[in-house]
């Protein structure tokens, strides 16, 4: 608020007839002080919206300036703004402006109550002195910037389950492909590259690792996935598809099923001419691949990751199980990466995040380097939009993402990921969690001392040789018990050297 000004008589000298103590000081006939002023909206859900008052450097104007809200709060009402001002008894106030003012005073006074609509520029105050002095400020408005409100609870983050690719009984323990969680079970696509007669979508109970039977018929009425079944994924009902890379010539086919006992239908049987080239290393399904609306985003990506291509992904939309097009909407990503993993927001919001990684420079970098190496990145951006991605530093990440997921708890906003040192052969694997609600989750960094407040969890390193960049990950969340189970696969040359994991996390009380 603009500070009231007192107006100051002096005494130079007085008689022995006047009682100093009863003497009342006369305001001074040339003030032109604002003695007090107020400012402010109305709001139908808060009481009044309080604008603070000050001078600009050269005092020739008055800024009202709006208090900052929070995102998503509705605006200050600019266009009824009261204003209640008083100036020195001796003076008169004036207020000039356009016709959208309410109850402007018709003849100068000592003070003044009135609405103004300040989104009309032009408005102003004259003061004029009892001697005639005048001083005359324009009025200017500022709107404060919204702030945000970063969601932060109390989290507890524990090792449900870990079981090694023995324990598994994986057949492929090095190059099996992905992993979903699709109504009560974890499924992972135990593939080779080329067709194996051995290769099976296995199911596991989601909540304790136990074996439960392998997916039994594949495309066609095959008894196993055919060369090039690369990734699964599930959408918001439980329903599960298996996906074909476009490599070799491969071209992209979906096997989608209802569950895990269900003979798969195709929606999508596409040429390699069809579908951009490596379509098909990461896929995302949204919606509901069976019944109403369905998305799915296929991420193109060399499929070990060692040859940079141009950042491109593909999307189809469906309707009642039948792609709305073949053709699809190939879209592009201004970087180039070697592997990647895009994701959108949800069937309403387009927002995507896109997790790549720059090996540009591997494996010719001096291994005293290697541990201030960072080749991952992670951003997020609306298509379409002026405004500018958010990235996340990445010394928040080791040297390569093998795998990530965005997923929400409550209105807190998660980054899960699975990720790899420099040394495809020494360095260590781990999964890193990170809190990224907010936009300080874009601009902190290691050393940062609130940086656990982003960087949630770490596991231990776990070393295994991992050429092929293998790994996945999946999140399921219990929005009920606002609980989240997050799985990741991690690879190895043998049965004993590779496993999955199952984190469980509990989100709690709001943190204040």
């Amino acid at each position: 608020m603009l500070p009231i000004t007192l107006g100051i008589v002096a005494f130079y000298g007085c008689g022995d007839d006047v009682d100093v103590d009863s003497y009342i000081p006369q305001p001074s006939m040339s003030d032109t002080s604002i003695k007090s002023i107020l400012v402010y909206a109305e709001h139908p859900e808060r009481l009044r919206d309080t604008l603070d008052v000050t001078f600009t450097d050269t005092r020739d104007a008055l800024v009202f300036t709006t208090r900052s809200l929070p995102i998503g709060m509705s605006e200050v009402d600019l266009s009824k703004v009261h204003i209640e001002m008083e100036v020195s008894p001796n003076a008169n106030v004036q207020f000039t402006g356009s016709r959208s003012s309410h109850g402007a005073p018709a003849t100068p006074v000592a003070s003044f109550k009135q609405i103004v609509d300040l989104t009309v520029p032009g408005h102003g105050i004259t003061i004029t002195s009892a001697d005639g002095s005048t001083v005359s400020y324009a009025i200017s408005t500022v709107v404060s910037e919204p702030y945000e409100i970063i969601p932060k609870y109390r989290t507890t983050i524990t090792e449900l389950w870990t079981k090694t690719g023995v324990d598994l009984d994986l057949l492929f323990p090095s190059t099996a492909r992905d992993i979903c969680v699709a109504g009560d079970y974890l499924l992972v696509l135990d593939n080779a590259i080329d067709y194996q007669a051995a290769a099976k979508i296995k199911a596991y109970n989601k909540y304790t690792g136990e074996f439960v039977k392998n997916v039994a018929i594949y495309e066609g009425g095959w008894a196993g996935p055919r060369s090039y079944s690369w990734t699964l994924s599930s959408d918001e009902a439980g329903h599960f598809a298996m996906g074909r890379l476009n490599s070799g010539g491969a071209g992209f086919l979906m096997d989608a099923y209802t569950d895990i006992d269900a003979v798969p239908t195709n929606p999508f049987w596409l040429a390699d001419n069809q579908v951009p080239v490596n379509a098909g290393k990461r896929m995302q399904i949204l919606g509901n691949l069976y019944d109403g609306s369905g998305y799915v985003c296929l991420t193109s990506s060399h499929f070990y990751g060692t040859v940079p291509m141009q950042g491109q992904y593909c999307t189809w939309t469906m309707t009642n199980g039948i792609p709305n097009s073949t053709e699809p909407n190939i879209l592009s990503y201004p970087s180039m990466w070697y592997s990647a993993i895009v994701q959108r927001e949800s069937l309403d919001d387009p927002t995507m995040y896109v997790t790549y990684n720059d090996e540009s420079s591997y494996p010719s970098d001096p291994i005293d380097k290697w541990n201030d190496m960072h080749g991952a990145h992670f951003v997020v951006y609306l298509p379409g939009s002026a405004d500018a991605p958010l990235e996340m530093n990445t010394k928040c990440f080791k040297y390569r993402i093998l795998d990530s997921n965005v997923f929400h708890v409550k209105d807190a906003r998660f980054f899960f990921t699975l990720q790899m040192g420099y040394s495809t052969g020494t360095s260590p694997m781990c999964t890193s969690l990170y809190n990224i609600s907010g936009k300080a989750a874009f601009s902190t960094t290691p050393a940062a001392a609130d940086y656990h407040d982003y960087m949630l969890y770490e596991s231990a390193g776990h070393v295994s040789s991992n050429d092929l960049r293998m790994g996945s990950v999946a999140v399921w969340v219990d929005k009920e018990n606002n609980t989240a189970y997050m799985y990741a696969f991690y690879p190895g040359a043998s049965g004993e050297k590779a496993k999955i994991t199952c984190l469980k996390m509990e989100v709690g009380d709001p943190i204040e």
